[in-house]
């Protein structure tokens, strides 16, 4: 997750353009404001290092990603660029990295064969940056002299996709991202469609969200229309966060009593309401790359 929604996702294209793509599927890795019913990931430890962070657990992936990534018609390489400082202010960051590293070990167990995971290791932060610009990952600032790069780059048969910088506050999509990227690298049929009635509405959705589009350049235009989808997904998020805390409190009141009855219902509920969740935010981001789409055959970007 930048971002697009909500990763930054680029292909062949100049860093800074994030587009929203995401996978028509069922996010069930829960919101990043929720709790995670979550798992240990399979993944090796390793030695701790600035780019080797130790393994998180996470979510199961969704019952459609899982079919998506048994279904990928050609092997895929993920390439994961993770560098981060031992600092305080990297320490959110590390976090996060640990659980992108956990999801693609998900990915890869789930494709059965099909998806190779591979940790782009550099010897110092020199190597680190010219082995991510390579692979178009980026590196940003994290604060005064310190730079951080957490991204991956997507290789198949059909196409090559980089996520050049997956972000926290995108989590959330994190999935949706990765299945995107990997079904398409892999050429997957039908790929990840946007849905037709918001296709066929795009052009007009856009004239509503940004009226002045035609005075703005595409990158401009594309940066408003990113703005807004972000300041929508934190909204619909801080919204949900109290339904997820709620059930987050019941899941663990039943834990604590060891009825096995009782904790199954509580999963099941915190599960159905993430599934609700997820496809609300889904909304935001399949509304998003149809807006997006349609700008960029109204407006094509300078060469």
């Amino acid at each position: 997750m930048n971002a697009s929604l909500f990763s930054q996702f680029r292909c062949g294209q100049r860093a800074g353009a994030r587009v929203v793509v995401l996978a028509v599927v069922c996010l069930l890795a829960g919101l990043a404001v929720g709790v995670r019913l979550s798992r240990p990931s399979a993944h090796r430890a390793g030695n701790a290092s600035p780019d080797a962070p130790a393994p998180a657990a996470v979510a199961p992936l969704s019952p459609a990603t899982q079919a998506a990534l048994a279904g990928l018609p050609g092997a895929v390489e993920i390439r994961f660029h993770a560098r981060l400082p031992e600092s305080r202010v990297a320490e959110p960051w590390r976090e996060f990295a640990r659980r992108v590293e956990a999801m693609l070990t998900e990915f890869e167990r789930a494709a059965s064969g099909r998806v190779r995971v591979s940790r782009v290791a550099a010897a110092n932060d020199a190597d680190a940056r010219a082995t991510a610009a390579a692979d178009g990952v980026e590196v940003f600032a994290l604060g005064r002299d310190e730079h951080g790069i957490c991204g991956v780059r997507v290789l198949g048969a059909a196409d090559k996709v980089t996520l050049a910088r997956l972000v926290p506050e995108w989590e959330a999509a994190l999935e949706f991202d990765l299945a995107r990227a990997v079904t398409r690298a892999a050429g997957a049929a039908g790929g990840v469609a946007v849905s037709a009635g918001i296709a066929a509405g795009a052009v007009a959705e856009l004239q509503q969200a940004l009226p002045d589009w035609e005075s703005l350049s595409a990158a401009e235009a594309e940066e408003k229309l990113r703005a807004a989808a972000l300041a929508e997904f934190k909204t619909a998020a801080q919204a949900m966060s109290a339904q997820v805390a709620e059930a987050q409190q019941r899941l663990a009141g039943a834990q604590a009593s060891g009825n096995a009855t009782q904790i199954a219902t509580a999963q099941a509920a915190l599960q159905k309401l993430q599934a609700e969740q997820a496809e609300s935010l889904g909304a935001i981001a399949r509304r998003m790359e149809a807006q997006v789409n349609a700008l960029r055959q109204l407006k094509p970007a300078a060469p």
